[in-house]
This record gives structure tokens, sequence and C-alpha cells, in this order.
């Protein structure tokens, strides 16, 4: 039997998803969001609302819309990176788009012309500038310096980029990954910079700074200029591109936080690959290239198709031996778009939990020795649902989710 549908509507009010706890737990120490929904207010609830200088675009973005900066303006918040105890631990989270490699600061704290005890997060390089180390014939060196880190990204493409120090290694996520860390030493972060020739501290703190003081406040899309150097020199700082869903935290976030700030896979969804693998005897599949694969290799197994975010849109394990059932664990591929499976040795029944699948659009189990198909299912989820309708107390969401079961289209073909 060839069985293909197509989801119009569904409500998800059984779905449950351990990634959950992950989601609420990154609002804690978050100290500004700003996910550019046509404004710059920070959603955190801090009240630490940025400001534009130039002109600004709003655009589609990864989630919503995005800031758009094209090489002529900047976005500068209320956040200072100083010197203090609590800027010692911190995580920077962002989606970044970038057009080239020289205006292609995303955000940053580094000072031009002295940029020690600064962050700086660009499409080519992420890290801290470091401390005074040593005087050199043009100046002076620095304890540390940001990662070039530009093997790791294509133009042209939203990534996200995030950034962790923990008052003593540095480290570098890119689209969730880890790629870079770096033991870099304690209280690298504002502060004095160390350097007598050139003595700088932190603007506010009353001592007195050669030229001027350090400006720590966190600035999107080019340089801080507290030392008054002409616009020429700022200029290939500007960025031209977008970022989105930028996200400042006062502590270091798990890796599980990071996978669903990233959008990358979860440890649900690469359990559910898991699952399948085993209870279809993927030892024995006809081709099963890269599975198993350690974290973060998911999309380069064979049939797992993602999208440019790194998200699993489909599965393509049709005609490759697959004997076996399928698992409720498949509710957790939430991002699923397409589910083929025909021409294999599956056996069982399709798990109720497929209606789990907000995103799922087609579904192709033809072929194969299931006890069921979609019809007979449909039925028994609309009876679940419908269990669920407490009239006397007119609670609606058995009937709505039974009502919303019924627009699945009628696309079947015996």
């Amino acid at each position: 039997m060839f069985i293909k549908f197509i989801l119009t509507s569904f409500l998800s009010i059984l779905f449950v998803f351990d990634a959950e706890t992950a989601v609420a737990n990154i609002t804690d120490g978050l100290i500004a969001h700003y996910s550019f929904e046509g404004n710059l207010l920070d959603e955190s609830g801090k009240g630490h609302d940025a400001n534009q200088n130039g002109n600004i675009n709003y655009v589609d973005g990864v989630e919503g819309t995005a800031l758009q900066l094209n090489g002529d303006a900047n976005v500068k918040t209320p956040i200072a990176l100083n010197g203090t105890d609590e800027n010692q631990f911190f995580t920077i989270s962002f989606w970044g788009y970038a057009e080239d490699f020289n205006n292609d600061t995303f955000i940053t704290n580094f000072n031009f012309g002295d940029g020690s005890g600064s962050v700086h997060i660009s499409a080519k390089s992420i890290g801290i500038a470091g401390k005074f180390k040593e005087y050199v014939s043009n100046g002076y060196s620095l304890t540390c310096y940001p990662v070039d880190i530009s093997k790791y990204i294509q133009l042209f493409t939203w990534t996200h980029y995030l950034f962790t120090y923990d008052n003593n290694i540095e480290k570098i996520y890119i689209n969730g990954i880890l790629k870079e860390q770096k033991n870099i030493g304690s209280n690298q972060v504002g502060g004095y910079n160390g350097c007598t020739n050139y003595p700088r501290y932190d603007s506010g703190s009353g001592l007195t700074c050669y030229r001027a003081c350090f400006d720590r406040f966190l600035n999107i899309g080019m340089y801080n200029n507290a030392f008054g150097y002409s616009d020429s020199y700022l200029s290939k700082s500007k960025l031209k591109g977008k970022i989105d869903e930028l996200r400042i935290y006062n502590r270091i976030l798990l890796d599980s936080e990071i996978r669903v700030l990233s959008h990358g896979i979860s440890i649900n969804e690469r359990n559910a690959l898991i699952d399948l693998y085993y209870n279809t005897n993927g030892d024995k599949w006809s081709i099963n290239t890269n599975w198993l694969g350690e974290y973060g290799t998911e999309c380069k197994w064979f049939g797992v198709v993602c999208d440019d975010l790194q998200r699993i849109k489909a599965l393509y394990l049709f005609s490759n031996n697959l004997e076996g059932i399928i698992p409720s664990s498949i509710q957790n591929l939430t991002n699923l778009q397409s589910l083929i499976l025909h021409n294999n040795k599956i056996s069982g029944t399709i798990p109720i939990e497929i209606y789990q699948l907000e995103k799922l659009e087609s579904l192709t189990l033809n072929n194969n020795r299931l006890t069921n198909n979609i019809v007979t299912l449909t039925k028994q989820y609309i009876q679940e649902c419908l269990t669920k309708w407490d009239v006397k107390n007119d609670n609606r969401i058995g009937i709505e989710e039974a009502i919303n079961a019924l627009k699945i289209s009628s696309d079947i073909s015996q």
C-alpha cells in the first residue's frame, strides 16, 4: 500500500521534548536579548535597549527579522564588559551573516588604537585581546589575541556564533560545535591595560588615562573609538551583513543550551536517529554510511537531509533494507518535513506519535509489512483526542486536536 499524506494543520498539546528544560534555562543569567524585530529593544526584561548610529534596516532573519548594516552604521548597547569580577564569566550568542572578511565586525568592545582587555567577534576572528605583555618596536604586544576562524565560515550564509570565557579558558562554537578553545588566563577582560607608558583604565574609574579611558560598551557593527581616531581608520571594521537573536549572559552556557540556541541537532533528535537505526537493524542496511558518528556529524549520515541551519528536515531511507519497527521516539525529530521509508521490511504499526511531527508534509511507507495504515491510525488518534474533551469544564483541547487531525489531506492511494 502506498501512503502519502500532507499535514495541513496540527496542534502539539501532547508534545514532550526534553530540550524544553534547556529552553527554560537559556533565560538564566541573560542580561540582554536583542531579537531585532523591527526595533533595538532588550527582550530580557533588564531594560538594556540599544541605540543606533546611522541608517539601519530590518530584513528577514533566522527568526522573524534581523538587523542589517551596510558598512555605514552601528548599534551601541549599554552592556559594558569592564574589569569587574562578574565580567570574567560570560557567553555571547547570535546568528551572523557576513558578506566579506573585511567589513565583518559583528560585536566588539575593541577600541581602535588600544584593543587590550577587549572582546571581539567577527566573521574571521573571535576572542579576547588580553593585557600588556611586552614592548615591541612599534608599541607593545598583548598576552593573547582573537583566533582566526575564517576557515569555518562561509560568506553569504547564516552562521551561529557563540563565545564563552570562564576567567581562564575561552571557547568558540560555530553552529553549535566547539571549534576552538584556548587557555588565556584570568582577568583578561577590561580594567587596567598594564602598559606603564600608555596607561589606560575603564571609563569612570577616576584614574588618569593616556589620551582617554577605554569605552568598554559592546558595539554592534564596528570598533569603539574612545581615542578619537578619524572615521577612515574605522571604516574597515564596519559590518556589511546581518545579525539576529543576539544574547549576552553573565554565565557559561551548557552544551545542551548551546545546541538549542544554535538550532543544532539536540540530544533527543540524535537519539531518535539512533533508535531508528537499532530498531530497524541498521547494521544490515544496504547503505549506512556515517551513521552513529560523533555528535555534530548527523547531517552527513546517509539519508539524513538538513537545511542551512543544520535542522533535520528529511529522512530518505527507501529501498535500504530497513527491517523492524518505527520507534515512538520518531516524534523528537521536530523539524522533520519528509519521512520516506517505502520498499523496506518495516513491521508492526505506524506509531501514533507520528502526529506530534508538526512540520511533517510527506510520509511514504508503501511496500512494507505494517499492520495498520494512516486511516486506522487517524481514527485511533481522534478517539484518544475525544476522551480528553471535558464538556462540563468546557475543556476543548481534545475536540480541537480531533478537528486538526481531520484536516489531514486525504491524498492517499492504495
